[in-house]
Formats: structure tokens, C-alpha cells, sequence
């Protein structure tokens, strides 16, 4: 089983901190740009898979954790660390 369009809108927290995924196994080739940053690069081919919904929890994690998309520049938080990492 496999969802195929996990993103920050498909998931849902609830007030006694329990998350509700929505929009269970919809998948189309037809993706909103939003959609696209946490769409494995397989799932982008027409070849989604279980683990390809495990690439975007991996993609959703980086957004909770920065704030933001991942390509979308480095996160203020980790300006430092990204800093000391390329010189």
C-alpha cells in the first residue's frame, strides 16, 4: 500500500497530537509544483512505490525541521553547521 502524494497538506494534526495522513492513494502525473519538492524522483517518472512515499517523509521531516522545501536555500537554522561544512 502506498500513498503517493505525501506533502505538508496531506497531513493532519490533531488536537491530542495524533496525525491523520489524507488523501490516501491518490496518485496522478499531473503534480502542483508544491507537490513536486517531496515527490521522489522515481514517483516523478510514474514509478511510485512504498518507498517512494518513504522518500517524502524524508522530505517532509527536512521541511519540519527548516521550515522550508528542500532546495529552497539553507535553513537559518543550519546556516552555521552548512558554513562549517564548505568553508
Amino acid at each position: 500500500l502506498a500513498h503517493l502524494d505525501l506533502h505538508p497538506g496531506a497531513i493532519l494534526v490533531q488536537k491530542d497530537h495524533s496525525i491523520k495522513i489524507l488523501e490516501p492513494g491518490t496518485y496522478e502525473t499531473n503534480r502542483e509544483p508544491a507537490h513536486a519538492a517531496y515527490l521522489a524522483p522515481e514517483a516523478q517518472g510514474g514509478q511510485g512505490s512504498p518507498a517512494a512515499d518513504l522518500y517524502s517523509l524524508g522530505m517532509l521531516a527536512h521541511f519540519v525541521l527548516t521550515g522550508r522545501p528542500r532546495g529552497a536555500g539553507p535553513a537559518p537554522l543550519f546556516e552555521n553547521e552548512i558554513a562549517a561544512l564548505t568553508g
